[in-house]
């Protein structure tokens, strides 16, 4: 079995080896069948939970699977912190699939858009242009000040999203952000020193669920939000996501300093990635897909899955991009978080014991 027997999703399916922008770098490959099979025998435990509804009983195999792991592991220091935060993902994901009415939020399309009437966004394109004469790149928009734009958020976005997690969604909070090219190039640049998809990525929670709305007119230049169609209907493996997610957002081990590529050969297959998906896959997946530049003029306005949908946008090549990004509360969220730092800390008591264990038994 290799990676790619796991996983269909061809975003989903890091070859490093054969990245010509991670040759140089060793990777150590004597026992990937091992933590392949593991993962495989994790994945079907997980889409099982979920279909009966049996937290429970995936919690305690995936204690007993991890617990094997680490035993095996050459290095553990990586690989424990790494598994208890994949836990915590995965508990976040079984409720939000549990609830959730539909396999999609964009039944149709990968995006709903809305054309925005310019009177609506006229003070929070007033507080954009104050960020831009002091350069400022972000700063939260009260929408309790702007009742007109929060109301038609109400109206328009929250019955959506409530359709499609299937319980009650909170008011909406906001956040303007300012790029200007001149001014902030230098920042993001080392995203795309492999080539233009670099900073293509998935959103950390399985609850992002964002709008945007474009504050000023943005074309080709100016950074649009871009999205590859049909991504958000791809299935992932949900196990390699929460390894892959717990290794660049949790054990902040990233793609970009030598140390940090070194590290990600030095593990099996399987923990090798991250939530940047195009230094992981490099251009070609890319090539092979449908590319959406999502140009539009004042008061353009799109809604996506920021979880499943593969995306990128707000770095102008030329110009600037100021734009109104608005997200809903979702309650039911504080509840998994519970539930998961919870089972956490009772993951760690267990597998420690497991470990000390095999370390008795191996003198």
């Amino acid at each position: 079995m290799t990676v790619a027997d796991l996983t269909m999703h061809p975003f989903q399916r890091f070859d490093l080896e054969r990245n010509p922008f991670w040759q140089g770098v060793e990777f150590r490959n004597d026992d990937n069948s091992f933590f392949e099979e593991q993962t495989r025998h994790l994945e079907t435990a997980f889409h099982r939970a979920v279909e009966r509804n049996s937290l429970r009983t995936f919690i305690g195999e995936y204690t007993k699977v991890s617990a094997q792991m680490l035993g095996r592991a050459t290095d553990r220091s990586v690989l424990f912190p790494l598994l208890g935060h994949s836990l915590v993902y995965l508990i976040h994901y079984f409720y939000f699939l549990r609830l959730r009415t539909r396999p999609f939020l964009c039944e149709r399309n990968s995006v709903y858009s809305w054309m925005m009437d310019p009177d609506l966004i006229a003070r929070a394109r007033e507080a954009a242009a104050v960020m831009e004469r002091e350069n400022i790149e972000t700063q939260d928009y009260n929408l309790n000040d702007d009742r007109a734009l929060k109301a038609w958020l109400v109206k328009n976005i929250q019955p959506i999203l409530q359709d499609y997690v299937g319980f009650t969604v909170g008011w909406p909070w906001a956040h303007i952000r300012y790029a200007d090219a001149t001014r902030h190039g230098k920042a993001w640049a080392f995203r795309y020193k492999q080539h233009p998809y670099g900073n293509f990525h998935f959103d950390q929670v399985c609850y992002s669920l964002p709008v945007i709305i474009y504050l000023d007119e943005v074309d080709e230049g100016c950074g649009p939000f871009t999205y590859v169609d049909g991504a958000d209907k791809m299935p992932q493996n949900p196990v390699l996501r929460a390894y892959h997610q717990a290794l660049y957002h949790d054990c902040k081990i990233c793609c970009y300093e030598d140390a940090h590529l070194r590290g990600i050969g030095k593990l099996p297959s399987v923990f090798r990635g991250g939530d940047l998906i195009g230094s992981y896959t490099g251009p070609k997946p890319f090539e092979s897909h449908r590319v959406v530049e999502l140009t539009g003029s004042t008061g353009h306005t799109v809604l996506f899955e920021g979880f499943q949908l593969l995306h990128s946008g707000g770095h102008p090549k030329t110009g600037s991009r100021k734009a109104l990004f608005v997200a809903f509360r979702f309650p039911r969220k504080k509840f998994g978080d519970f539930v998961a730092r919870a089972v956490a800390m009772i993951w760690r008591r267990r597998v420690a014991r497991a470990l000390a264990r095999i370390s008795v038994a191996h003198d």
